[in-house]
């Protein structure tokens, strides 16, 4: 080679030295930028200083001595290859990570829902946002550990939307926050940062989720995106489904290496943790609460550091006690009813959370009051549902001053009730109209299940379930808020008494307005109005249901209002909102000779009323009726003729009996079911006020259903020649009672039968049960006594009640119509107890021994006498 082509190749080897080396360094920028990613998510240093190096001794050995060393040049090229393998791995394992997770595209969270559930107004509607957020290195010296690309969700409150968000690169647990992240690039960054107690909280949680044991029992692991952080404590736990998967929620305080007492600042968590079905995405929620048993400060919680400091373990365990009772939980913000409505609202990829009607939560006074409540259905004891038809002919509104209103098809009325913090309620007997409802109405059946409610809950779907006391339950959905403000409070009107206003149920037949021009109202059974004696009154306006109280003077001045009423939307066409404004106008009111009722507004419209039959007297202030010629009889159902003439013959009338006693009550048999009311006797005219009753589940060929329909209409008696009670109804028809001799109310007895006075005062304790199926002793306690005045007082392990009896001969009824409701441990038989009791038949006894053989062959209980 001679020296012209060495130099002429001279610069062709430097520039080939340079493009080479030039290559060699953007390959390892994208290598180490891929590296940086990953040590992104792992926590790692970053790699630059390596690429400063790598640039400077790759342009020094390109501009070196340019001579040509082909085994270089050849391995240069192998280091090129290699590392653009190694680049493009790292990337496409970048990519990965950021394609396992979820778009913001594909999720939502139908935050309506919980405006339908009566949780929130559409004004405190929480917005949301979600955001795909990258990885985020460890903070060691902060304690964060590193986290993966993710679905981020934030919630706006409305009524400071100017609060932080929750960050993207690390958890704040005192800001809400929904996360969705892959559970395949969590597990792999938990492993590469050697977090061996994060991967065992990931496996521990989905161990849970498919075995799903007891919710109190369960033991929730601390959620693995935490780091070194402790849960002191969890209460309240429960599964709940979302849109894609399920998972656990539950009350929490987490805490990490500064323990202080737990305050409103900086404290409890309500913490879920979730999983998609096809176990690829972990979803965590977190949202911090305020209780109103928890210091505001830590400042103000002085005297709870000593006792965290000598006895951390003692102070949570306290804490958790009090998440756990219905009253701390009630003093819950937000609620756990929202809270868990909130779960159920999130979709994840168009997916809806199935709803479990059964899984029931406690409630709170505020999650129930000022609310329409339509009734939808029910369930027997047995598990036997009806649905209700027409649910807003039902209604029931539970005011917050501790009243109700009640709406029972073409029947309204209210009272009083009380919610206790375990979720017991009663609905004390008030005053309610007695109009004849159309044939197959259930008003009847409506007002027993309220008066028999003992417990209260909600379901997923946000419905009011009442557990009455037979077990059975009925469920009211939530249709919409209702006036909350407060009535005037109510005074005793002697003067409308004295007219002959009040008491009576009045039916809006339409108006004549100040024009002198008349509107009829299309469906006058929807406007009723009715005066009570205590100065309240009862108003249905369509759709809508509510009252107030009233004043009224000897010369005719009347004054209604206000009136606090539900606030559905009534269909087009109503007259809901001329009728309330009307009364609400109303100045005087005249009544005439022939009872006819007419009331002027202040404009001088004026409305006469149509006066439909008298409303009850609330219960508990029913006057002593005389006995009358049916009095202190026990009736026996023999048969019924319908106005169409189809005679119904009853083939065992010693199973549907009726006796009027002479305090004003009255008790019946309806073959399974028992029950006791009050009536009213005036002449011949008869009613009878709806009262308290079993709610078993008889067979199907029982006519139970029918014979409680049919004492629900009844207007008056009569008695035949032939000693038959009739009793006449409110459409024509007409029932046929056998005298089955006297009932003696004071024994308890048909007669002063020596089989009687033997059991009067004494006690019996369960100790063996008998059927067709099944043959077991009894331990534990259940006892019942006779007592001679003909109440019974029963223990039925853990809990309590009463109920009368009466003893015929042998034959044997005994009716338990109120109990505690305390939930008994696992395995007590306190609700078979009282069923078996409620369907006593016959019974033979011994000295010491009682057999209670129970009606159609049900079985027998064995009963010992306590000393």
């Amino acid at each position: 080679m001679n020296n012209n082509e060495q130099t002429n190749r001279d610069p062709r080897v430097i520039l080939a030295g340079l493009v080479l080396a030039l290559q060699i360094i953007g390959l390892l920028w994208l290598l180490l930028f891929a590296r940086d990613r990953l040590a992104a998510f792992s926590g790692e240093a970053p790699t630059t200083d390596v690429v400063a190096q790598a640039t400077v001794a790759a342009t020094e050995e390109a501009t070196e001595a340019p001579a040509v060393d082909t085994a270089a040049t050849t391995e240069a090229e192998a280091a090129l290859t290699s590392a653009t393998a190694t680049a493009e791995a790292a990337a496409a394992e970048t990519a990965a990570m950021a394609d396992a997770a979820l778009l913001p595209e594909e999720v939502a969270v139908d935050t309506t829902a919980l405006e339908a559930a009566g949780l929130a107004d559409a004004d405190q509607l929480p917005t949301w946002v979600a955001t795909l957020v990258p990885g985020a290195a460890a903070d060691a010296a902060a304690g964060r550990p590193a986290l993966p690309p993710h679905l981020l969700l934030n919630f706006v409150d409305p009524q400071n939307p100017d609060a932080e968000p929750a960050a993207p690169d690390m958890i704040d647990l005192n800001q809400p926050q929904v996360r969705v992240i892959p559970i395949a690039t969590l597990l792999s960054l938990l492993e590469q940062s050697g977090d061996a107690a994060g991967q065992e909280a990931l496996d521990d949680l989905l161990s849970l989720l498919e075995q799903q044991p007891d919710p109190a029992e369960a033991g929730v692991p601390v959620p693995p995106v935490l780091g070194q952080a402790v849960q002191n404590f969890v209460a309240q736990t429960d599964y709940r489904a979302f849109g894609g998967g399920q998972g656990i929620g539950y009350v929490t305080h987490i805490s990490g290496q500064n323990v202080v007492p737990v305050t409103n600042e900086s404290g409890l968590n309500y913490v879920y943790q979730g999983v998609t079905a096809d176990g690829e995405q972990y979803v965590f929620l977190s949202w911090p609460l305020d209780a109103d048993f928890l210091p505001e400060t830590v400042d103000d919680a002085a005297d709870q550091v000593e006792m965290l400091a000598s006895n951390p373990a003692g102070y949570y365990t306290d804490l958790q006690e009090q998440v756990n009772t219905n009253d701390g939980a009630a003093g819950l913000r937000p609620s756990l009813r929202m809270l868990t409505a909130l779960v159920g609202a999130l979709s994840l990829r168009g997916q809806v959370a199935e709803v479990d009607e059964s899984a029931l939560v406690q409630v709170s006074t505020e999650d129930a009051t000022g609310i329409t409540w339509n009734w939808t259905g029910s369930a027997a004891a047995d598990g036997a549902e009806t649905a209700v038809e027409t649910p807003q002919n039902y209604q029931l509104v539970l005011w917050p001053d501790g009243t109700y209103s009640l709406r029972a098809d073409c029947n309204v009325g209210g009272g009083v009730y009380t919610v206790d913090a375990d979720g017991t309620i009663e609905l004390q007997p008030g005053a309610l109209s007695r109009a004849f409802c159309p044939e197959g109405s259930r008003d009847t059946e409506f007002v027993q299940s309220l008066l028999a409610a003992r417990a209260v809950a909600f379901n997923e779907s946000g419905d009011m379930v009442l557990t009455l006391e037979d077990g059975g339950t009925m469920t009211l959905a939530n249709a919409g808020a209702a006036e909350t403000e407060a009535v005037a409070e109510a005074e005793e009107q002697p003067a409308a008494d004295g007219a002959g206003l009040a008491g009576l149920t009045l039916q809006w037949p339409g108006y004549t307005n100040a024009a002198g021009e008349t509107v009829t109202v299309d469906n006058p059974e929807n406007y009723l109005i009715t005066l009570l004696p205590d100065g309240t009154f009862n108003v249905v306006a369509d759709c809508n249901v509510g009252g107030g109280s009233y004043t009224y003077s000897a010369d005719g001045v009347l004054t209604l209002g206000p009136i606090r009423t539900t606030l559905m939307a009534c269909p087009e066409g109503s007259q809901g909102s001329a009728f309330l404004a009307f009364l609400e106008s109303v100045s005087g009111v005249v009544v005439a000779d022939d009872g006819a009722i007419t009331m002027t507004a202040a404009d001088g419209g004026s409305t006469t009323f149509v006066n439909l039959p008298e409303a009850e007297a609330p219960a508990g202030e029913v006057a002593e009726q005389p006995a009358g010629e049916p009095g202190n009889i026990l009736w026996q159902w023999t048969g019924a003729v319908p106005t169409d003439g189809t005679a119904i013959t009853v083939a065992n009338p010693e199973l549907y009996t009726l006796a009027l006693l002479d305090d004003g009550s009255y008790v019946f048999r309806a073959d399974c079911n028992s029950g006791t009311g009050q009536y009213t006797l005036d002449g011949t005219t008869l009613t009878l006020l709806p009262g308290i009753m079993t709610l078993v589940a008889c067979d199907a060929d029982s006519l139970s259903d029918l014979y409680l329909g049919f004492l629900g209409q009844v207007a008056s008696f009569g008695l035949g020649e032939d000693g038959v009670l009739v009793l006449t109804l409110a459409d024509g028809s007409t029932l046929a009672f056998a005298n089955g001799g006297p009932f003696v109310a004071e024994s308890g007895t048909g007669g002063e039968t020596e089989t009687a006075d033997a059991l009067a005062g004494r006690g019996w304790q369960w100790t063996h049960f008998r059927d067709a199926k099944q043959d077991y002793d009894v331990t534990g306690t259940y006892t019942i006594t006779f007592n001679a005045d003909g109440t019974a007082s029963v223990v039925a392990d853990c809990n309590q009640g009463n109920g009368t009896y009466r003893i015929d001969d042998t034959n044997l009824t005994i009716s338990i119509l109120a109990t505690t409701r305390v939930a008994c441990p696992a395995g007590s038989l306190g609700d078979s107890f009282i069923e078996y009791l409620n369907q006593a038949g016959t019974f033979a006894f011994s000295d010491t021994t009682l057999n209670v053989i129970l009606m159609a062959d049900g079985g027998t209980m064995t009963f010992v006498e306590i000393p």
